[in-house]
């Protein structure tokens, strides 16, 4: 799965981050088929299609749709963890080579990347996400629980009441690609994961309103550009 977009990187410099018309229809340009004939994404890196189920139950998503989205939701995960990472350094008093990604750190980085009303309804909603989580009982018994299986990661994400949350794959291509030494707390996880979530189910809701438009039950790229 490509973790590292061209747009994501030209914005790290900056240090914020606007999700506008072009960079969707970049997006979409690259979610093209291989010469296999199949698309070189990973649809299952999130519950695209149970997120769907949520929000327009009888609705579908073309398999470009489906890439698009999910290379997006990449981007906005990425950059929500380049730029608490930042924090993270900023907040250290002293210069470690091992930085601490906290969920606070997550929290505070939303308002930085996401654009708009976008902003104070996922900032909301990821506080929400993490209150559950810190209250489960892994966390009280152990502030700094981390997941060491699928079974474990789901689990955490039913307790912080998520339908949506990172694989192990997607872990590690973001220590890969991302990270580097930086440490990431389980909750900082479940943060990201939120985030992902929120912003899915906004483009999804408004994507099928698109395609409801249309008279179609099916979501097409052009349907992601309308939203």
């Amino acid at each position: 799965c490509p973790l590292q977009e061209p747009w994501v990187l030209a914005h790290k410099a900056e240090g914020f981050f606007e999700m506008e018309e072009a960079n969707v229809k970049e997006i979409i340009k690259e979610a093209t088929k291989d010469k296999n004939g199949t698309y070189s994404f990973c649809f299952e890196t999130y519950n695209i299609t149970e997120l769907l189920s949520t929000v327009h139950p009888e609705h579908e998503i073309r398999d470009d749709a489906h890439a698009a989205i999910t290379d997006l939701l990449t981007g906005v995960v990425s950059h929500l963890l380049f730029t608490a990472t930042q924090l993270s350094r900023c907040a250290s008093s002293e210069a470690k080579e091992h930085v601490v990604v906290t969920a606070k750190h997550v929290v505070a980085a939303v308002p930085l990347v996401m654009p708009g009303e976008l902003s104070v309804h996922g900032k909301r909603e990821v506080e929400k996400n993490v209150s559950k989580f810190e209250s489960s009982p892994e966390f009280q018994a152990n502030p700094e629980f981390q997941a060491a299986s699928p079974q474990q990661m789901a689990s955490i994400a039913d307790s912080a009441g998520l339908q949506l949350w990172l694989k192990p794959w997607t872990r590690k291509a973001l220590h890969e690609h991302v990270l580097g030494k930086t440490v990431v707390s389980e909750g900082a996880f479940v943060a990201l994961s939120g985030a992902a979530e929120y912003m899915g189910l906004e483009i999804l809701e408004l994507s099928g309103n698109a395609s409801r438009d249309f008279r179609s039950r099916e979501i097409i790229p052009w349907h992601l550009n309308l939203a």
